[in-house]
């Protein structure tokens, strides 16, 4: 998921990964507003967040 640090934009779940990243540089582009990703990932039935503050995916988040 990706969301915006300055508004309430965000990408919804269920959308590829592409896609949520196209949408992000668009708001950006549009906005100047930075933009953050979190990845929920399920290990033996838990959930956990991985890459919160990094740009590890796409090189999107700022700051």
């Amino acid at each position: 998921m990706k969301y915006c640090l300055h508004c309430d934009w965000q990408t919804q779940p269920g959308i590829a990964r592409f896609d949520q990243s196209k949408s992000a540089v668009e708001h950006f582009v549009e906005t100047g507003h930075a933009i953050e990703t979190v990845e929920a990932v399920s290990v033996d039935g838990s959930t956990s967040a991985r890459g919160a503050g990094t740009d590890e995916s796409d090189g999107l988040t700022f700051g």
